[in-house]
C-alpha cells in the first residue's frame, strides 16, 4: 500500500480492508479506490457507517465483498437504539446484498466503560434481530 493512502485506508491481515473516518473532501479518492478493492482478493471491507461521513451509496462499488457495517458509534457513550441499528442496516441494504452485510461496531470498544459497551452490544444484537425479522 502506498504511504499517501495510509491516512485514509488501512489494509489488515486476513484479507480485511477498513475504511477509517474521513472528511467529505476525500470522497472522490474513495470513489477511485473502491472499484480497485472490488477487483482485489480482499474478502471483507469494514466501513464506519453510523454518525460518519461515508456516503453509503459508495458501498455499491464493493460488489461481491462482505461489508462489515459499523452500526455502533464507539466515539460516544450515547447508547444507540435497536431501531437506529436497524435503520442503518436498512440503508446499507439499498447498496449491498443482505447476505454480504455483517453488522459490527465502528471500531474497538476497549477504552469504553464496561456498562456502556455492554449496552451498545445489546443494541447491536437487538437491531440485527429487528433487521432479520423485517428483511429476512
Amino acid at each position: 500500500m502506498h504511504h499517501r493512502r495510509a491516512h485514509l485506508l488501512r489494509l489488515r491481515d486476513k484479507g480485511e480492508y477498513r475504511l477509517e473516518e474521513f472528511s467529505r473532501r476525500r470522497v472522490a479518492s474513495v470513489r477511485r479506490h473502491f472499484p480497485a478493492l472490488a477487483k482485489s482478493r480482499i474478502g471483507q471491507v469494514s466501513v464506519e457507517c453510523i454518525n460518519s461521513h461515508v456516503p453509503l451509496k459508495l458501498l455499491s462499488l464493493l460488489e461481491g465483498k462482505d461489508v462489515l457495517v459499523g452500526v455502533i458509534d464507539v466515539a460516544t457513550d450515547k447508547i444507540e437504539t435497536s431501531q437506529q441499528v436497524e435503520q442503518v442496516i436498512a440503508e446499507v441494504m439499498k447498496f449491498v446484498r443482505k447476505d454480504k452485510i455483517v453488522a459490527c461496531t465502528n471500531c474497538g470498544m476497549a477504552p469504553m466503560r464496561r456498562d456502556v459497551a455492554e449496552a451498545k452490544l445489546k443494541a447491536l444484537a437487538q437491531g440485527v434481530a429487528l433487521a432479520r425479522k423485517k428483511f429476512g
